[in-house]
């Protein structure tokens, strides 16, 4: 779909053409069916649906990063990714109700109902289609386990880094993105929507890229600013998304069906470098911080986490990814898992392996991941792609990355079959290792499976922070 695509090794994660005649799916079945990974019980095949991720600005389900031919072959099932509108295109929202966004989301709704319709034709079962997606495509998901209206097009559902803790509009009556679609309605000089109608692909996106749209909202609403154009909550009657995830989440007002969810080690670095692409000395550090979360909680903030490092007193960065890990991703997913493992069966994970190709992987396009699990960077080894980047030198992964992405895809392939990540077929692990289970979520054990060479279990990491930050709730307004 139309957007500017910056991601790393653009041509293994960005797709090749742009359009607006661009809501295409992909089908990618078994081409082969062993004796070791067929069902016992039932020819047709558990279905895995992956909604990719992008700020919901970039990004494309046909591109080679989410090539499903291969997970699909070693474990019998089928993959299906989806394309959907980005930015402008699928989020505008305006208070004069000519744009009321949600676009995406329909979208992708649109592609789980054609899935749950013709998937037979393919040899899938309508009765057991996963939803998967990571980072916006994650936002997407737990969305959909929030909507109604979506229900019935999906029977459980995988929720790969999801940024709980960036708002959408919800029952407190913000309007960031209605104050941002006005600008945009100002910018474009457009009153109606015939006017958007008639307003060129290329004049649109050069608005959200160059009209400093982040820049009309106060500081106390910055972390709107990573992802402006995500689906928006009404409480209107037949509403798209009646509640944001999280809140979903915690008052139980959300689909009955397994979940996996889950985050990697660092997720906040490349964030923290693309809103402060300068050092940011503590001073600049203490009086964001105070001002995120206001003067009390944000002195109660400093305090928790004490002083940074005496060597990045000089910028603070790294030290504020990891109170941007903590509440962005970490925290609120263990909350959100309270909430749904009070109803269903919920399993979570960290992922915490450091790429041997890792410097590969960043591109030298984001050289501060070098050394840490970023936000994405456990998507090749899902997918089990990133080696097979054209070019020229391209690294391959070690033996027990390829063990690592083999666990993987049997967790999540198991999980679409079964609903239990652990069955039908074991889990795969490094030589000489015990074999492993992943455990359903119990909030008073916080058990958290963790993948890397090799896995384990994990209980309670970064307990007193998140206990902390579960009694000052995750909306923050200043």
């Amino acid at each position: 779909c139309i957007q500017n695509c910056d991601l790393q090794h653009p041509e293994a994660s960005c797709p090749k053409t742009h359009s607006e005649d661009c809501l295409f799916l992909n089908v990618y079945t078994p081409t082969t069916t062993t004796s070791n990974n067929k069902d016992k019980d039932d020819d047709k095949l558990a279905v895995l649906l992956f909604i990719h991720g992008g700020n919901y600005i970039v990004g494309a389900g046909g591109v080679d990063l989410y090539d499903g031919s291969r997970f699909a072959s070693h474990h019998n099932i089928i993959v299906v990714t989806i394309n959907y509108r980005l930015g402008i295109f699928g989020g505008l929202t305006t208070s004069s109700k000519i744009a009321v966004g949600n676009y995406n989301l329909q979208d992708q709704r649109a592609a789980m109902k054609w899935v749950k319709e013709n998937i037979d034709f393919f040899g899938g079962d309508a009765n057991r289609i996963t939803i998967m997606g990571q980072s916006a495509g994650a936002f997407s998901v737990s969305s959909h386990l929030a909507s109604p209206k979506s229900w019935p097009y999906f029977d459980s559902a995988i929720v790969e880094s999801m940024p709980y803790a960036l708002p959408t509009e919800n029952q407190n009556n913000t309007k960031t993105a209605e104050l941002i679609g006005d600008e945009v309605l100002i910018q474009l000089n457009c009153s109606s929507i015939e006017c958007l109608q008639n307003t060129s692909p290329e004049e649109i996106l050069n608005v959200q890229q160059n009209g400093k749209l982040n820049k009309i909202f106060p500081i106390k609403d910055y972390l709107y600013k990573p992802m402006p154009w995500t689906p928006i909550v009404s409480n209107e009657k037949d509403a798209e998304l009646p509640y944001t995830p999280l809140e979903a989440a915690m008052n139980g007002k959300f689909k009955k069906c397994p979940i996996i969810l889950g985050t990697v080690a660092n997720e906040s670095v490349q964030f923290v470098w693309g809103v402060q692409p300068k050092p940011m000395p503590k001073i600049e550090f203490d009086l964001f911080v105070e001002t995120l979360f206001g003067l009390k909680f944000g002195e109660e903030v400093l305090k928790l986490y004490g002083p940074p490092p005496a060597n990045e007193t000089k910028d603070t960065r790294y030290f504020l990814s990891i109170l941007g890990t903590d509440y962005i991703f970490k925290c609120p997913n263990r909350y959100a898992a309270k909430g749904y493992s009070q109803k269903v069966d919920t399993y979570m994970y960290r992922f915490a392996h450091l790429l041997s190709y890792n410097t590969f992987l960043q591109n030298a396009s984001v050289p501060e991941c070098d050394d840490y699990v970023c936000h994405g960077t456990d998507l090749p080894i899902l997918f089990n792609t990133e080696y097979l980047t054209p070019g020229k030198d391209v690294p391959q992964p070690t033996s027990e990355e390829h063990v690592l992405s083999m666990q993987m895809q049997t967790a999540f392939s198991n999980f679409a079959k079964s609903g239990n990540p652990n069955l039908p077929i074991t889990l795969p692990t490094q030589s000489g290792k015990n074999t492993l289970t992943w455990d359903n979520y119990d909030f008073n054990q916080d058990n958290v499976f963790k993948f890397d060479t090799p896995s384990s279990n994990e209980n309670n990491l970064r307990k007193k922070f998140c206990d902390y930050f579960d009694t000052i709730g995750y909306y923050r307004t200043g």
